[in-house]
């Protein structure tokens, strides 16, 4: 499909953009709270009802109908306003005594005017007919009895009652729907949301922007040899045969990042200390000699360190550590192909840029939830990417300590470092760091005001987690870190035990088991992918100031039902001593007509109180970090 300037995409379509030379400008009214221009290219998600502000794109149709994230969400919005809140359960009861109870009443009501009237003669006929003359005074009489009792019954109809909560969650819904909140569970969590004590919060994707960037890459020099190592020599040899099946020719290796290089320990040199290390500059030495100096602390620096590798020339060993580099990042691409991690994307495409040789889908893939990858490559190479800890534990004794000490170092720089592995054989980690989520401080210490226990729970490793956690503003005593999904479910059931209602918000597969097992489970940033089946809330965009107003909204619905439910009480307790007749002795008397223009009046009122959360505002952060 072809869309130019001005032109609206159908709303039940959902598309992706197409290959092509323009960078168009879509507006979409579906997924965003304003409706700001954003720019597209090849492969991105456009939603239905999106315009084309500028230029033009095509467009496959990937999503029709029930498919597609408008109706996913008209779907979701429907069911939560036809669900029932536990606060209902107030108004059930109620109404359940109420309807006997005030027919009881009424039937009370006209006996007690039927003894008063018939037996006891009480009531004058000259009061009930005002002075004025009947032909039919006994019927005069009788109807007398009957309005008190009538009265009673049309006055206190419990519609004020039976519409308090379903008429503020309906608009509560639409609200929230508005604000990129989805409320799938209905009106449960719009409850449950005002009476969060602690919540858990995921860190990759939630505290962060969930775009972590490669930072740093140390890697094990090839030996001279490098034919008769294990390890180097499968991955070299499918890195070559793929190189040449694709282009027939080598390809030179730039890349603005340097890799750190350590010498395999079985070829460090017989010294006090083996590492000598050379800085790639303009002042080298024009023969390629290496120039000792030692470890630089600073992040920046250390990367730029290379160690020349013993007993070779300058320029072959150059070669062999692009070449071997080269290698080593199309294996990890490669590997990571097939994978829908959030690390996955960022070394992919640094992946692209760094091996220069097109990646390769593998042959076969297996996600170890919580732990890595394992993936066999054409030729049977079998690549292993996870966390560096859990590479490094599996390969003891394959690798040097250097290995193992910069992975420390980088995690102490509150870096993630993943590793791997090919043969069984580690080869390199990669550290990858990622951005705080804007406003993430100033919503922790929101929540933390709100009195809301903030908990962060991570599957990366300590260092990187508790890094995260200072810059929140979360205590360290609140981290729990290197957990697997399961791991997550004990922290959130832990906290269950505490008798508090708990949240627990993630973005990941990782954390759909702790999403069903807390209170109330929030599912940050899937715009694209609403039908989270374990979360109770989807935040379409990837903002916990969405929590915040979801948290807020969740308040003033619930004062909103109360108020409701408060002012049909106060309305019968007040309304059905006069229909009774209870004030007759002082002229203060009801007619039918005014009891049924009352009950009108007070079940309009209840709706009327309900519809003003269609004017709701999202509150705004007291500052921003």
């Amino acid at each position: 499909m072809l869309f130019r300037s001005s032109q609206v995409t159908k709303p039940l379509q959902m598309a992706s953009c197409l290959p092509s030379q323009a960078v168009p400008s879509l507006m979409s009214l579906c997924s965003r709270a304003s409706p700001d221009p954003s720019p597209k290219k090849p492969g991105d998600v456009i939603i239905g009802g999106s315009t084309c502000i500028s230029g033009r794109v095509e467009l496959r149709v990937e999503k029709l109908g029930s498919s597609t994230m408008l109706s996913q969400i008209t779907s979701l919005v429907q069911h939560a306003q036809l669900s029932r809140a536990p606060v209902q359960q107030v108004a059930d009861f109620v109404a359940q005594m109420f309807v006997p109870g005030i027919v009881m009443l009424a039937l009370l009501t006209w006996t007690v005017w039927y003894i008063l009237v018939y037996v006891l003669d009480k009531v004058p006929m000259s009061t009930i007919l005002h002075g004025q003359n009947s032909h039919w005074p006994e019927l005069d009489r009788a109807f007398f009895v009957l309005e008190h009792g009538l009265t009673v019954l049309l006055v206190a109809c419990p519609c004020a009652l039976g519409l308090a909560t379903p008429t503020a969650v309906m608009a509560a819904t639409g609200v929230a729907a508005k604000n990129g909140i989805l409320v799938r569970s209905g009106a449960v969590p719009l409850e449950l949301g005002s009476k969060v004590k602690k919540i858990v919060l995921d860190k990759t994707g939630t505290l962060t922007t969930g775009k972590p960037q490669v930072v740093g890459m140390v890697a094990i020099a090839p030996r001279p040899s490098d034919e008769a190592e294990p390890g180097w020599k499968e991955l070299l040899a499918a890195f070559r045969q793929a190189c040449h099946n694709k282009t027939g020719r080598r390809i030179a290796f730039a890349t603005e990042h340097v890799t750190t290089w350590i010498a395999n320990f079985a070829e460090k040199p017989k010294v006090e200390k083996p590492k000598v290390l050379r800085e790639d500059s303009p002042e080298s030495g024009s023969d390629g000699s290496t120039t000792a100096s030692e470890t630089a602390s600073d992040e920046s620096s250390s990367r730029k360190l290379r160690l020349s590798l013993p007993g070779s020339r300058a320029k072959d060993s150059e070669r062999k550590r692009d070449e071997a580099e080269q290698a080593l990042w199309w294996a990890l691409g490669s590997a990571e192909l097939s994978s829908e991690h959030p690390l996955a994307k960022e070394v992919v495409a640094v992946s692209e840029d760094k091996a220069r040789c097109p990646l390769i889908k593998p042959e076969s893939f297996e996600n170890v939830t919580g732990v890595g990858l394992l993936a066999t490559l054409p030729g049977g190479l079998k690549v292993e990417v996870a966390s560096a800890g859990h590479i490094l534990q599996k390969g003891e004794g394959k690798y040097p300590a250097d290995l193992k000490e910069w992975v420390e170092i980088n995690k102490t720089r509150g870096a993630t470092v993943i590793a791997i592995a090919v043969q069984d054989v580690p080869l390199g980690c990669v550290a990858m760091r990622d951005k705080l989520a804007p406003n993430a401080r100033a919503c922790v210490a929101h929540l933390e005001m709100q009195g809301i226990e903030v908990w962060m729970c991570s599957g990366d490793h300590q260092q990187a987690a508790e890094m995260v956690a200072r810059e929140c503003g979360i205590d360290s005593s609140r981290v729990v870190a290197e957990a697997l999904p399961s791991d997550k479910v004990k922290t959130v059931k832990r906290l269950q035990d505490e008798s508090t209602v708990v949240a627990m918000v993630g973005d990941g597969v990782n954390d759909a088991p702790a999403l069903a097992a807390a209170d109330l489970g929030v599912a940050i940033g899937a715009g694209q992918n609403v039908m989270v089946d374990a979360a109770d809330i989807v935040l379409v965009r990837s903002d916990l100031q969405d929590l915040l107003a979801f948290f807020d909204l969740s308040k003033q619905t619930l004062r909103t039902i109360w108020f409701n439910f408060t002012w049909a009480f106060a309305f019968n307790l007040c309304a059905l001593p006069v229909a009774a007749g209870a004030f007759w002795k002082y002229d203060v008397m009801m007619t039918p007509q005014i009891a049924c223009t009352l009950m009108l009046g007070s079940s309009l009122f209840v709706v009327m109180t309900s519809l003003l959360l269609k004017n709701y505002k999202r509150p705004e952060l007291p500052c921003h970090v």
